[in-house]
């Protein structure tokens, strides 16, 4: 009779469920005046690493933002090159467009972290039996994103900021909306129209 191999069992199930990306708001913090801020013109802007990613997650946001009946534009309508985007340029648009709110996604890094399943014997000699069903390294990633939110018309006053962390994202294109929705849904909690 064959023992049970617990610690494969278990090591299979913990690779299962670290295959699995989620993202979470990790903290929040809001302005004491932040109920003087509308909602209602908003810019979106993302520095991100890749153009790409910029302009996905610029579009996810003002998608999920025009859910809550949000007006909001991208920055990549305005500004092509992620390279021009600079502190001058978007307060001459945020001017000329008459934008009351500015969000601005700030990408704060990777990082990657190794962990190491032992694998689970009963005794000495069930591990002589299968010696080679022992334990197994798992990798965890995690991106972390800064969300800051400028009230425009009180001389960019930032008003309220979140950080979100996503674990072990599969793919940007499937991590974006994910962050999109739960970023929107927390500032819409925090700040409210």
């Amino acid at each position: 009779m064959q023992p049970i191999q617990t610690g494969g069992t278990i090591a299979l199930l913990a690779s299962v469920v670290a295959a699995c990306s989620s993202t979470s708001v990790t903290s929040t913090w809001k302005s004491p005046a932040i109920g003087a801020t509308r909602l209602h013109n908003m810019l979106v802007v993302a520095y991100v690493p890749t153009e790409s990613v910029r302009r996905n997650l610029e579009d996810r946001l003002v998608k999920e933002l025009g859910k809550e009946g949000v007006r909001a534009s991208p920055s990549h309508q305005y500004i092509e090159d992620a390279d021009s985007l600079d502190k001058d340029r978007v307060r001459s648009l945020v001017q000329q467009k008459g934008f009351d709110t500015l969000l601005v996604a700030d990408y704060l890094g990777t990082t990657t972290e190794l962990s190491y399943v032992p694998g689970t014997y009963y005794d000495y000699f069930s591990y002589w039996d299968n010696p080679y069903h022992g334990g197994q390294v798992d990798e965890w990633t995690e991106v972390k994103l800064e969300f800051r939110l400028f009230d425009a018309k009180a001389d960019g006053r930032l008003v309220w900021t979140a950080i979100t962390s996503t674990y072990n994202p599969s793919s940007t294109a499937k991590a974006v909306p994910k962050v999109a929705h739960k970023i929107v849904a927390r500032m819409e909690k925090d700040v409210g129209r």
